[in-house]
């Protein structure tokens, strides 16, 4: 893990260095950085090995804890239905964004009254922890968590399924899944790595994907900071002949994530102090801890960061939204 780390962080000097010659130095400052430069899955192989590294922390709160919410997250309201968690918890935040997606008024309504347990199906679970998350909130629910990084899948199943008998972790592509059609009764997408941009030929596929595995009378749902040019172009989908799914709720929680970004500064801060001193290259490499740095704040979205500014201007905005498969 430390050569992997290594050579990413000495591909990805270089790369920013040689922007930084013909451009500006955004990134130095704020983390700023074109997509086409990095992979998603090069961003969070990195991420899933730099968790494994670290094990359990210590929050600035003192409370122990291993970081697996690969989540920006938003700060509760009070009329959330959350599992119980306390409010120095360091990952309360991610909680927070899973438990309003599960329990918007609407989708509480349906799993009221189905009389049987839900079956819900995360795609792109990342780590697994708001899969994890969703069988608390949801305690008699049947959940499958599915996600294309191996790596990502295997911390699942270390942390979150041994145990739960409630869930289940898959490694495939949203894309073409292969689970059979008209199954799951909730289908959750949250801050994973689709529509970044726009609403592009192969988020549509996933969103077909889905549309075809919901049950009928199911729900989509999805929450993530997004340009909001992006969450226009999504509302207009829903309401489309596009897609069959219906539009129940689209609402707008852009003050919630700042805020959380904001509570979990310190605790961010000193994750990643605790990160960068357990690498190798931080010490050959004096750029690396920099980039490192620069890279993974403004990727969480940190105070201070390109990524943050962007939500606290309206640019990004943080949606939560469901839509529902109507009923044969």
């Amino acid at each position: 893990m430390q050569v992997a780390i290594s050579s990413f962080c000495m591909f990805q000097s270089d790369s920013v260095h040689a922007e930084l010659t013909n451009t500006h130095d955004s990134f130095h400052e704020d983390g700023e950085q074109d997509e086409d430069t990095y992979t998603k899955q090069s961003i969070y192989a990195v991420l899933y090995s730099l968790y494994e590294i670290l094990g359990t922390q210590t929050s600035e709160l003192g409370v122990e804890y291993q970081f697996t919410f690969n989540t920006w997250g938003i700060s509760p309201d009070k009329d959330m239905r959350l599992s119980q968690w306390k409010d120095n918890d360091p990952q309360r935040h991610g909680r927070a964004a899973y438990g309003g997606l599960v329990t918007q008024p609407k989708v509480m309504a349906y799993l009221e009254g189905l009389g049987r347990p839900a079956k819900i199906l995360e795609v792109g679970c990342g780590t697994g922890a708001g899969a994890n998350e969703i069988t608390k909130v949801h305690p008699t629910a049947e959940v499958t968590a599915l996600d294309m990084q191996a790596a990502a899948i295997e911390t699942c199943n270390k942390l979150h399924a041994a145990g739960n008998p409630h869930l289940t972790c898959v490694h495939g592509n949203g894309m073409e899944t292969g689970f059979p059609s008209e199954t799951y009764d909730i289908i959750v997408v949250s801050e994973t790595h689709i529509a970044a941009v726009s609403l592009d030929p192969e988020t549509k596929l996933i969103l077909k994907e889905i549309e075809r595995m919901l049950a009928p009378g199911g729900f989509f749902v999805w929450g993530n900071a997004l340009p909001t040019r992006v969450w226009v172009a999504a509302e207009q989908y829903f309401k489309s002949d596009e897609t069959a799914l219906e539009l129940t709720e689209f609402r707008n929680v852009t003050t919630h994530a700042v805020n959380a970004r904001v509570e979990d500064g310190p605790r961010v801060d000193a994750y990643c102090n605790s990160m960068f001193d357990h690498l190798i290259a931080t010490y050959y490499m004096p750029q690396c801890r920099h980039v490192l740095d620069r890279m993974v704040k403004n990727f969480y979205r940190h105070p201070g960061t390109n990524l943050f500014k962007t939500m606290v201007t309206g640019y990004d905005s943080y949606v939560h939204m469901s839509a529902q498969k109507p009923l044969k």
